[in-house]
Order: C-alpha cells, then structure tokens, then sequence
C-alpha cells in the first residue's frame, strides 16, 4: 500500500516547479537561440546561393570567352571556400549553444541541489515537532492509564 505523507506532497511540488522553471528558463531560450542561430546560418546559405547563382549567370554570358574556364573553377572555389566557411560558422555556434547549455544545464542542477537540501532542512523541522508532538501524547496517555490502574487496582501500587 502507497502511503502519501506531507514530505512526499512537498517533494512532487517542488519537482513540479522545478519542471516548469526548467521549462520557462532552460528549454525555451535555449531552443529560441538555436533558431535564431540556425536562420542566420540559413540566410548566409540563401545569400551564398545566390551569389552562386549571379556567378552562374555570368559565365554563361562569357562562354564563348576562353577565360570562362578559369572564371568557372574561380567561381567554384569561391562558392566552396564560402561554404567551407559558412559550416565552420555553424559549427562554432552550435559548439558555443552547445557549452551554454551546459553550463545552464550545471547552474540548474546547482539550484535543484540547493531546493533539495532546503527541503530536507524543512523536514526535520516537521519531523521534530511531529516526534514532540507524540511524545507528549504519548507521555498524556501513560499517566491517564497509570492514573486509571491506580484508581481501578489500588493494591498493584
């Protein structure tokens, strides 16, 4: 049988907020900035397009130019270097998304760390009025017994 005590009601609150805190603070900037960071590596990879495309249309306007070979392989290095350039960008921000995260990731468990043992500290004190609390009931309860076998069994004192 579950038993569901004031502690355990506490806990699943707490657990609770802090989902919620996790979800408001953590999950939701972090996936905005990682949109954020995605469309403008996408915006590059549009602009990159078409440059590559106005490149294109030049060419073909110079074919019958024997430098167009070498305008075609200058055009093909530059849209590869950009390319090679534009993943080494992403790459950096994901990388730096990715150790923000982390260190968001620590600075949460820190405060969950912190919760936890604020809620510990909060029980014992619950914990220690409950025990004082049965110990004086207790203590009422065995003098109103003593006091009863006294009346009831005088000889037994």
């Amino acid at each position: 049988m579950i038993s569901v005590d004031f502690t355990s009601v506490i806990f699943l609150l707490s657990f609770l907020v802090f989902l919620f805190l996790l979800d408001l603070f953590f999950f939701k900037p972090v996936a905005a900035s990682l949109k954020a960071r995605e469309s403008g590596v996408d915006q590059q990879k549009e602009d990159l397009d078409t440059i590559h495309d106005d490149i294109e249309a030049r060419i073909s306007e110079l074919e019958n130019d024997k430098t167009i070979i070498g305008a075609k392989q200058e055009a093909n290095s530059i849209v590869a270097k950009a390319r090679n350039e534009a993943n080494k960008e992403k790459q950096k921000l994901v990388e730096k998304s990715s150790n923000d995260m982390s260190i968001r990731v620590e600075e949460m468990l820190n405060a969950v760390e912190d919760d936890r043992e604020e809620i510990f500290k909060s029980s014992e004190k619950y914990i220690s009025k409950l025990t004082d609390l049965m110990k004086g009931r207790l203590e009422t309860m065995l003098k109103k017994r003593s006091e009863n076998l006294k009346d009831n069994n005088p000889s037994l004192v």
